[in-house]
């Protein structure tokens, strides 16, 4: 795990200051080392974070030097294709994972990507034809953002080193309309103007001439089983216990993390699981859960109880990490998490992201089923954060455009749009004016194809999958590749380099979940049916049964440090104080679900103003 930065000045031999400057601000991601290189007009930066390879180093070069890339990540399987590539002649240099893109790179071009199964964002220099490749994995795991400065292409693997590296912060205002009426971002968008997040599984191409980008798919598996699914699961999981550094899992109480847990336990003597507590907020607190999978599986267990002062005092450092709004101090207990895992010596977290959304385990979901679309799910199964958040609560605006382009309204983007409308009591008018439901209604019209970038973002879903198909591959797209990874996992772990790792994203998990119907899923009201059922007899029936519960801290503690924020801290363009003040006074009185559904507004203002504090846009 990395830190990458490429710099393509396309007039001429480009300043190495701004590299370096970049490098520095990249130092938490990779502390184990730093490297530069420079050829023409390209200068390609790494700072390594080292996990696997003793003899590991970057840049990587191909045998005559004329291929040379930065990776950002981990590429598994990596064992039998460096078997390939040494058959066929090629001299690797080195014992990372890392080496092996120059060289597939050298045989197959582009398409080399397709071979890689990891988590991984890539700059590679093809000195022949003077040109530039970025790429990033297929779900978006690894960040990669972009911009022009002057003459010069400028990537990063993060806001603060691409800021570093001279390209000036400026609030793009259409990009914040679209998070007060939406809550996520489109593929591609950033908060600042001119800076673009390279979308999941994405090829960038830039030379001195220009760029553009497209995107690939993962193949779909035939007929798969639960024996299947657990095969490729596990050695998913086995795959990413790899390391020459301490790892461990990340536990909370539900079944994804549970089943990772599971499955590396038998690999590991003595497996440390952590998980965050909010002990002052029972309803919210998942440590009785955690214990008994921690109990049944024999972990080395840690709880991190983490209270509304902690939350407050993280805040700023997590929300610089991801240089993004978030709606919930969900943030911040993963910062604080990320820096006790590294201070107990733990590098890498396994984690069980992107289950819910391969195997249809949100409220959302539930309520998205064919011929109850408009149903609520069981309330038995809903948790004190779905109403407001992954529920409607309140109006939502006209979404008919949204209804026409995708024949139906998935009932996330309806509880998205109504927090939308509670947001916009705390906007300036010129803000509220550019709210719109336009450009994502336009953007599920495009379909994704090459051309020049930027471009409008496409969110595309296939006509003949089923509501619950096209509702789960929209939250994919916008919240887990657009919030929870980058937001979320990536920027607060490595905040302190930390690698997490996703064995639910593995390429063969992916593949066997697709092909899944949704019968396979949902099952008579019952969420991830096919995961649940594979795991039978290996966790303990509560944790096994267990309802969704999202990753959600307890919502902000409304006092007077919370109310001296809204009102000193520097205000961004786009927020009336007096309105924000008002609605915190008001919000204060709410008690369930409404107070839950009031703090997602309150949060976005919030990190709003956070940004404006430490970057200054």
């Amino acid at each position: 795990m990395c830190g990458v930065v490429a710099i393509l000045d396309r007039r001429g031999v480009p300043d190495r200051a701004p590299l370096f400057a970049a490098l520095q601000a990249l130092a938490p991601r990779g502390p184990d080392g730093t490297a530069a290189w420079a050829g023409g007009p390209v200068l390609l930066g790494h700072t390594r974070l080292a996990m696997v390879g003793k003899s590991a180093t970057q840049p990587v070069f191909n045998e005559d030097a004329s291929v040379v890339a930065v990776v950002n990540g981990e590429i598994y399987g990596d064992a039998a294709l460096r078997e390939g590539l040494e058959a066929r002649g090629h001299r690797l240099r080195g014992d990372s994972d890392s080496d092996l893109v120059v060289h597939l790179y050298e045989e197959e071009g582009d398409a080399f990507l397709s071979r890689l199964n990891g988590e991984f964002a890539i700059l590679l220099w093809d000195v022949r034809r003077q040109r530039l490749l970025a790429a990033r994995d297929p779900s978006g795991v690894r960040p990669l953002l972009w911009a022009e400065r002057g003459g010069a292409l400028v990537f990063a693997s993060t806001f603060a080193a691409l800021f570093a590296a001279g390209v000036q912060p400026t609030w793009d205002l259409d990009a914040v309309a679209q998070a007060f009426t939406f809550q996520y971002l489109l593929p591609g968008q950033s908060l600042f103007a001119g800076v673009h997040a390279l979308p999941p599984g994405t090829l960038l191409l830039a030379d001195t001439a220009g760029q553009h980008q497209h995107r690939w798919t993962l193949p779909v598996a035939k007929e798969p089983s639960e024996t299947d699914l657990l095969q490729s699961l596990s050695a998913a999981v086995v795959d990413r216990l790899r390391g020459d550094a301490p790892i461990g899992c990340l536990l909370s109480g539900g079944l994804d993390s549970a089943a990772v847990a599971a499955l590396a336990r038998p690999h590991v003597s003595r497996l440390r699981a952590f998980t965050i507590a909010f002990d002052d907020t029972p309803a919210w607190n998942e440590r009785e859960a955690a214990r008994l999978t921690a109990d049944a599986l024999d972990l080395d267990h840690t709880v991190l109880s983490f209270d509304q002062d902690q939350l407050l005092d993280a805040l700023p450092a997590a929300i610089a990490a991801g240089g993004a709004l978030v709606i919930n101090q969900h943030a911040s207990a993963r910062w604080l998490l990320a820096r006790e895992v590294r201070a107990g010596g733990v590098r890498g977290l396994l984690s069980g992201e992107g289950a819910d959304e391969l195997f249809f385990g949100y409220a959302h979901l539930r309520a998205d089923l064919e011929g109850a679309a408009s149903a609520l799910p069981d309330p038995a199964r809903l948790t004190p954060s779905a109403m407001g958040i992954h529920l409607p609560w309140g109006r939502p605006p006209d979404l008919s455009s949204i209804r026409s382009a995708l024949g139906f309204l998935p009932t996330f983007i309806v509880a998205k749009a109504a927090l939308g409308e509670r947001a916009a009591a705390i906007l300036t008018p010129e803000l509220r004016r550019r709210r719109s439901v336009g450009p994502l209604a336009a953007a599920l019209l495009l379909t994704p194809s090459s051309g020049p970038a930027p471009r409008p973002p496409a969110l595309a879903p296939v006509a003949a999958h089923s509501r619950l198909r096209q509702a789960a591959h929209l939250w994919t797209e916008l919240c887990l590749s657009g919030y929870i990874l980058p937001t979320l996992s990536d920027a607060q772990d490595l905040a302190h380099g930390v690698e997490g790792r996703v064995p639910f994203l593995d390429r063969r998990v992916v593949a066997i979940a697709n092909s899944l119907p949704d019968s396979a899923k949902i099952h008579d009201g019952i969420e991830k049916y096919v995961l649940r059922e594979a795991l039978r007899g290996r966790l303990p029936e509560g944790v096994r049964l267990r309802p969704k519960q999202p990753f959600m801290a307890p919502p902000l503690r409304i006092d007077r440090r919370v109310r001296e924020l809204l009102n000193d801290l520097p205000l961004p363009p786009f927020l009336d104080r007096s309105s924000l003040l008002a609605f915190a006074t008001d919000a204060a009185s709410l008690e369930g679900d409404a107070r839950t559904a009031a703090d997602p507004v309150l949060m976005l203002a919030l990190s709003a103003l956070v940004l404006q504090q430490v970057y200054a846009p």
